[in-house]
């Protein structure tokens, strides 16, 4: 194997039991864009999380290029989409003190956002079927 490819080779992680060889992203227009604005510290939570799914979506695409829409979808659930934030910062070289930062927010917000479907889900009451 070459120098160059050595550079681009990617590496390898176990995402629930899975392991997957992950690369850093392209940087295409509109990765460019994506990550232009996840580098603004001033959008609100809820919108730096849309611009994290899409991004890791694309490099999930990227390790699985066969996967479908519904397999990818799955991938957006709260715990993979955890470790999958986790990979997407480390694999594409943003694990400075500041993204650190952002990436534990991301995380923080995540966490917060599956508490709270599980605690709306006990507060429903329970359905019969008659």
């Amino acid at each position: 194997m070459s120098k160059l490819a050595q550079v681009v080779e990617g590496k390898t992680y176990k995402i629930n039991g899975v392991e997957m060889v992950f690369r850093s992203l392209e940087l295409d227009d509109e990765t460019a864009k994506l990550l232009g604005e996840e580098s603004k510290g001033d959008k609100p939570t809820e919108e730096r999380m849309d611009l994290i799914k899409k991004l890791v979506r694309r490099m999930v695409k990227d390790a699985v290029p066969d996967a479908t829409d519904e397999e990818l979808d799955g991938c957006m659930r709260v715990k993979p989409l955890l470790q999958l934030t986790e990979v997407f910062y480390e694999v594409n070289g943003m694990l400075d003190e500041e993204n650190i930062s952002k990436a534990q927010k991301m995380k923080a917000f995540i966490q917060k956002h599956k508490e709270n479907q599980l605690k709306n889900a006990a507060q429903q009451p329970p359905t019969h079927k008659g």
